[in-house]
C-alpha cells in the first residue's frame, strides 16, 4: 500500500456542523494535507471510525472532543469513504490508501482564533503545546473572541478547593468552571498583550465590566502572581478592586499566601483566589440564590458591596 506524505500547513477548510447528535451546531477548521512532504503516514495504526457518505463534505461535518485526521477516499462520483484517526503530534502512523485526502482537524489556541462569525458556544482549543482544553468561547460581546476562565451562575460546582484543584481547573466548559492556575499561567505569559475582562450581574438587574490590557500570570514557583494589567475600558468606578489585587499571590485553603495578619483569607471568604486582606472582590466565593450580605458570597465591593452577585465570568483574549 502507498505511504502519502504530508504537512499540516496547506489549504484551510471550514466547515459547520449543524447538527450531528453531539452538538446543536459547531464550527471546525481542517487542513488539506499535501503529499510529498517530510512526514509519512505509516502502517500501525488503526481507524477509530469508518463512514460511507454521498458527499465529501460529510466526512468532514463530525464533531469529536479531540484533534483527529480524516482519510477520504473516492469510491465512485458520488460515494466517498471516511476513515478517522486520533492525532499523536508525536507519532503519526496512518495506513492511507493511493489517491485518497488526508484532513488534518486544527483547533484554535484561543476563542478569537475561531473567527468572528461563530456562534457563543464550548469549543476545544489547543493554546500551547500541550492539552486540548475545552472552554466557553465568548464570541458576541465586547468585540466576541473571549475565552473564558472562570464563570459562575448557578451554585452546581463548589469552589472552595485547594490548591491542587486550582492548579488543574474544574468544572466544565458548558457549566460552572475554573481553568485552572497554570493553563492560565502559560497562555497569558505566551503573547505580550492579554486582556482580561470582569463581569458580574446583580440580582436586582445591575450589571458592570471591566477589561484591563497587560494582564498575566506568573509560574507556580511565583505562586501565580497576579500582573492586573492596567485599565482599558468598562466601568471606571469599578477598576480599583482589581487594581487592589495587583501583584498579589494566589491563595487557597490549604495553601494562604495573603496579607491579612488576622486570617486564613481563602478559608474566611470560602474560594481561592489573588487575596490581600483578604479581599475588595470575590467571585470564586459560595453561591448565594439571593441578594445577601455576607462575606464569604460572591461579591464585587464597588458593584453592591458584599451582596452577592447573580452571576460573574473572567475572560481573556489577545490584544491584536
Amino acid at each position: 500500500m502507498e505511504k502519502i506524505k504530508f504537512f499540516f500547513i496547506f489549504t484551510t477548510i471550514q466547515v459547520f456542523s449543524p447538527c450531528n447528535g453531539i452538538s446543536d451546531g459547531h464550527f471546525s477548521t481542517f487542513q488539506k494535507v499535501a503529499e510529498n512532504s517530510k512526514i509519512v503516514i505509516q502502517n500501525g495504526t488503526e481507524s477509530f471510525l469508518n463512514e460511507t457518505v454521498d458527499v465529501e463534505l460529510q466526512c468532514l461535518m463530525k464533531r469529536f472532543d479531540s484533534g483527529y485526521l480524516v482519510e477520504v477516499t473516492e469510491l465512485s462520483d458520488e460515494r466517498f469513504h471516511c476513515r478517522f484517526f486520533k492525532r499523536n503530534f508525536g507519532d503519526v502512523a496512518v495506513v492511507s490508501s493511493a489517491g485518497s485526502l488526508v484532513y488534518n482537524h486544527v483547533l484554535p489556541e484561543l476563542c478569537q482564533d475561531l473567527g468572528k462569525e461563530k456562534p457563543d458556544g464550548d469549543y476545544s482549543i489547543r493554546p500551547y503545546d500541550g492539552e486540548e482544553i475545552e472552554v466557553l468561547c465568548d464570541m458576541t460581546r465586547h468585540g466576541g473572541g473571549w475565552t473564558t476562565i472562570q464563570r459562575r451562575f448557578d451554585g452546581s460546582v463548589n469552589f472552595n478547593k485547594e490548591w491542587a484543584d486550582y492548579k488543574v481547573g474544574f468544572g466544565e466548559a458548558a457549566g460552572e468552571y475554573w481553568l485552572g492556575l497554570e493553563h492560565i499561567h502559560r497562555i497569558t505569559t505566551k503573547y505580550s498583550n492579554m486582556m482580561v475582562r470582569m463581569e458580574a450581574t446583580a440580582f436586582d438587574g445591575d450589571q458592570a465590566y471591566v477589561v484591563f490590557q497587560n494582564f498575566f500570570v506568573e509560574g507556580e514557583e511565583n505562586l501565580y502572581k497576579l500582573h492586573a494589567g492596567t485599565f482599558l475600558e468598562g466601568d471606571a468606578s469599578n477598576k480599583i478592586d482589581w487594581e487592589d489585587h495587583d501583584g498579589q499571590y494566589f491563595s487557597t485553603k490549604d495553601n494562604p499566601n495573603d496579607q491579612s495578619i488576622h486570617y486564613n483569607c481563602a478559608n474566611y471568604i470560602k474560594g481561592g483566589g489573588w487575596l490581600n486582606s483578604c479581599a475588595s472582590y470575590n467571585f470564586n466565593g459560595l453561591y448565594k440564590n439571593s441578594a445577601i450580605d455576607n462575606v464569604d458570597s460572591i461579591f464585587w465591593k464597588s458593584l453592591k458591596y458584599r451582596t452577592s452577585l447573580k452571576s460573574v465570568s473572567i475572560s481573556i483574549k489577545r490584544k491584536e
